[in-house]
């Protein structure tokens, strides 16, 4: 019985060295709050810019190429998650998809161009990653915005008297 109690009373109060640091490593995230939306600003920038600048053409960016950026890149990912509840995986995925709908509604590109340019090296991979995220392929979301444009045109009511 008096081991059965020491072995208790060691599982209840003797943490194992793994538990320390891992009890560290999860309260640095918290304490450091401030630093990590810092951190956090910076890659939604650098990610920004990534488009902006034309490196989009040698592919997708990776999340290493964000982490190797950032000052602590042995938990970048999980900085990044703490912080957005999304990984740095989802965030970039996010980024590109706003790029693509923007570029869709906005110009008048072909799709394969959008395509290469966001880093795909196929327009039917971009058609997939569009459609399994937005429930529609590209071309149907600019048939869609074609028809919302159109049908505000034709309803648009005409002010005869001020027409002069």
């Amino acid at each position: 019985a008096l081991e059965a109690l020491a072995t208790l009373i060691n599982k209840k109060f003797m943490r194992s060295p793994w538990d320390c640091v891992n009890s560290f490593y999860v309260r640095q995230f918290g304490t450091r709050h401030a630093i990590n939306l810092k951190i956090l600003q910076n890659f939604r920038v650098q990610l920004k810019g990534f488009y902006v600048e034309g490196r989009s053409t040698n592919g997708f960016p990776s999340v290493s190429y964000f982490a190797e950026k950032a000052i602590f890149p042995g938990y970048f990912g999980e900085l990044i998650k703490k912080e957005t509840g999304k990984t740095p995986q989802e965030l970039i995925g996010n980024h590109i998809l706003e790029c693509a709908r923007q570029r869709l509604v906005l110009s008048k590109d072909f799709v394969s161009t959008i395509a290469y340019d966001l880093g795909f090296t196929h327009p039917q991979h971009f058609t997939r990653f569009f459609k399994q995220r937005t429930g529609m392929t590209p071309k149907e979301l600019g048939n869609q915005q074609s028809e919302r444009i159109n049908g505000l045109d034709r309803k648009a009511p005409v002010n005869k008297e001020n027409s002069h």
